[in-house]
């Protein structure tokens, strides 16, 4: 009997997602240099310097696995320090979001992380313990170990906050958010808020938060991130990462979006002296960043250059009997064939690896994950269809987004993806800053499409913005484009919000139209999106070799998903005639009703309404793709909700 085949393969699973992703394993003489200057800004951060650093290499190089090898490193060593309390506030963005709203993903980003866990405590509650050890002149191991057992009658922690947030002047709304996540209260809600949510007037009532602003969101994301940095750098520095930088391009010539990271980015390095900026890109694509960033934003923002170079001879053995030695069935195999170093590999095989081109961890890893499943199965493994690969990539993502998909993210699904989405039929490419209240220019004939992702939940803030949009509807105005609303489907629009229904309703007479995609539509086009800015940024492999961004798109163009061709009729208006506009105004209120009561019955539905039960079924039969219908007697209608979002509740 073969004694590698009840072994698994200690050669799968090659790519490390993201920084906090831990590496399968980690060796570290691989791009030592890189890690070192990463190090080395930190600690120029730490003394008040802002620093930056600028990780350059081929794709499956390594870049990602530098940075969750450094955030690895900051952990071990907050552990195993004598005060055993963090070192660093680590915030890692892989930028898959339409550049106009890159402050908006930096902000979602930065929530985000501050708010993991790590022994009990949040990366925000350990920041705030931090600054109140240094207040009090106490040991912050001490502070954290209150933290731990902090009751919501503890006024210290709200005390410093605010005389902090009066020193640092930080908004009032953002000092109280944070006092509710340091004290684990309306955890939900104050998080949402952070992250840039729109909440409901009541949540924000419960919160003791102001009325959502009408501003240009972009704007107080970037405020809200540059009061955070400030927060931070009071004790502690703030590394920032940046994956995936070309994934902002909304096209291969797009510099506009480049030159707009480069502003954010100089914008970060500027909020607070102990910030450390860290980038990663491609070698393919440097000269190209390095163009379209100003002068000033690239000494600021790419201070230091890490270069990573393809792997020599030693760290290829070294990357070998590392994954050899992590399997420990494996390892006791090895040591009976102690002349065989890199048992079961033979020395021609090595010899390969080592001539490997390009010689990087990605390919020799997955090169040694063929040979060892030979060698398992006594035959080559077959070799790999990249359309096949393709086809289960996508489904696989399709699947995972309608699991675990949200309303709150479909907003870069939607203005990140569509561009990406309407330039596979030749429509040409998403071109031009869009007017005030428009989030996306689409080309189309006869004219553009001025596309506005409106998924606001607070309705006084969803009618501000729907006013907003009544200029470019009417007038001389209309000649720039066609106006399209789009909003989520699983967000409803309150019945007793009539500001807000009179204003869609009056956008609708003037020839605007709203378009509510499909939950499936929705996952196909995150599916999209992702397997596009991943083939972008060369993260995308098969069998270790990359798969192009062309491959890609030609693939998606020529399998065009059956929920994206319709949502792209819809948009362009060849889909079904709109409904007029008192048909429209029923069928959002019997969604709104449906998403708060999922089941209800017909004779119960329709008196709501104030229709009869004949047009509420016959409007629920028209749009199967958001209502079921179950015969009875009585008869009952349902929200439609794909099967595979059950998945998380099927048991």
């Amino acid at each position: 009997m073969n004694p590698l085949a009840a072994l698994p393969n200690p050669f799968e699973g090659n790519v490390v997602l993201d920084a906090w992703t831990p590496a399968a394993v980690d060796v570290a003489s691989i791009h030592k240099h890189a890690f070192e200057q990463c190090l080395l800004a930190l600690d120029s951060a730490s003394r008040g310097r802002p620093d930056s650093v600028l990780i350059v290499g081929g794709a499956g190089s390594g870049k990602t696995h530098v940075l969750a090898r450094l955030q690895h490193h900051l952990v071990a060593t907050a552990n195993t320090a004598p005060d055993g309390v963090l070192r660093c506030v680590f915030v890692s963005a892989r930028l898959q979001t339409n550049a106009l709203m890159l402050w908006q993903l930096i902000r979602r980003r930065l929530a985000s992380d501050l708010l993991r866990k790590q022994q009990g405590l949040t990366q925000l509650q350990r920041l705030v313990a931090h600054q109140v050890a240094e207040a009090r002149g106490e040991s912050p191991r001490r502070s954290v170990m209150e933290l731990r057992v902090l009751t919501g009658a503890d006024e210290s922690i709200s005390e410093h906050l605010a005389e902090v947030a009066q020193r640092l002047e930080l908004g009032r709304d953002l000092c109280v958010a944070l006092d509710h996540l340091v004290h684990s209260r309306f955890l939900g809600d104050a998080a949402a808020w952070l992250r840039g949510d729109s909440l409901p007037e009541s949540a924000l009532e419960r919160l003791g938060l102001g009325r959502e602003e009408h501003e240009d969101r972009e704007e107080a994301a970037r405020r809200v991130v540059t009061d955070l940095c400030r927060l931070a750098g009071e004790t502690l520095p703030i590394v920032f990462c940046f994956d995936q930088i070309e994934a902002l391009q909304s096209h291969p010539d797009d510099r506009e979006s480049l030159f707009r990271f480069g502003r954010a980015a100089a914008d970060l390095a500027d909020a607070d002296p102990n910030v450390l900026l860290i980038s990663c890109i491609q070698t393919s694509f440097h000269d190209l960043l390095d163009v379209s960033v100003r002068d000033a934003d690239r000494a600021r923002i790419f201070k230091r250059h890490a270069p990573l170079a393809q792997l020599t001879r030693e760290q290829v053995d070294a990357l070998i009997l590392q994954r050899l030695d992590s399997v420990e069935d494996l390892q006791k195999l090895r040591a009976q064939r102690r002349g065989a170093r890199f048992h079961p590999f033979d020395e021609r095989f090595m010899a390969r690896l080592r001539a490997a081109s390009p010689c990087t961890p990605r390919k020799v890893i997955a090169l040694a994950a063929a040979e060892f499943e030979q060698l398992q199965r006594g035959m080559p493994p077959a070799p790999q269809d990249v359309g096949a690969f393709l086809g289960d990539a996508f489904a696989a993502r399709r699947a995972a987004a309608l699991e675990r998909g949200r309303p709150e993210e479909s907003q870069d699904t939607l203005t990140h993806g569509l561009p990406m989405l309407w330039a596979l039929g030749g429509r040409g490419a998403a071109g031009g800053r869009p007017p005030p209240g428009a989030d996306l220019l689409l080309p189309a004939s006869p004219e553009p499409l001025l596309v506005s992702v409106r998924n606001e939940t607070n309705m006084t803030s969803l009618a501000a913005r729907l006013r907003q949009l009544a200029p470019l509807a009417d007038g001389k105005a209309k000649a720039a484009g066609r106006v399209v609303i789009l909003r989520d489907v699983r967000l409803g629009i309150t019945r007793t919000a009539k500001r807000t229904q009179e204003y869609l309703a009056d956008l609708e007479r003037r020839g605007a139209r709203l378009v509510q995609p499909s939950i499936e539509a929705l996952a196909a086009l995150e599916a999209l999106r992702s397997l596009l800015s991943d083939a972008r940024a060369g993260d995308l492999a098969a069998s270790g070799d990359v798969v192009g961004e062309l491959t890609v798109r030609d693939w998606l163009a020529a399998h065009l998903d059956e929920d994206l061709r319709e949502l792209v009729e819809d948009l362009a208006g060849r889909g079904a005639a709109p409904p007029a506009p008192p048909e429209a105004r029923l069928l959002r209120d019997l969604g709104d009703l449906m998403l708060r009561s999922f089941v209800a019955r017909l004779d119960e539905l329709a008196p709501a309404l104030g229709c009869s039960p004949e047009e509420v079924l016959a409007l629920a039969q028209q749009h199967a793709d958001r209502f079921g219908v179950l015969h009875g007697p009585p008869v009952v209608l349902f929200a439609h909700v794909p099967a595979e979002s059950l998945a998380d509740t099927a048991g």
